[in-house]
């Protein structure tokens, strides 16, 4: 009924951008030393970013917590030094969350921001 090259369903990045599931972090992220498009989920928006400000969170006090949160892991990368990891776990606002470093859409270096337990 379907051959291997079929496929029956396709969720891409940029899918996941449109539908809000990531969101675009990458000119916070560029500031803070990262080279390639950075986007972080709608749960690390939620608990980190947000926290317990939720929806008083001016947009000040986001781009300032995206930055640390950025800035931790760029430490988490320098630390685990040469690896060949393509994900780095890391506390921001002590929650733990994780970064993937992977292919995008059309096989370009991307960086993911995730809860720890997010996939």
């Amino acid at each position: 009924m379907f051959k291997d090259t079929d496929l029956v369903y396709t969720y891409s990045r940029e899918d996941a951008l449109n539908d809000g599931v990531l969101i675009d972090i990458t000119a916070p992220a560029s500031k803070v030393g990262f080279h390639a498009h950075t986007a972080m989920t709608h749960g690390v928006s939620t608990e980190v970013i947000d926290g317990s400000h939720g929806d008083l969170a001016s947009p000040d006090m986001r781009l300032e917590r995206i930055q640390q949160m950025l800035l931790n892991a760029l430490v988490a990368i320098r630390r685990a030094g040469k690896s060949n990891d393509s994900i780095v776990f890391f506390d921001a606002h002590q929650v733990q969350c994780k970064l993937m470093i992977g292919p995008g859409d059309r096989g370009e270096p991307v960086f993911t921001v995730l809860l720890a337990n997010e996939d």
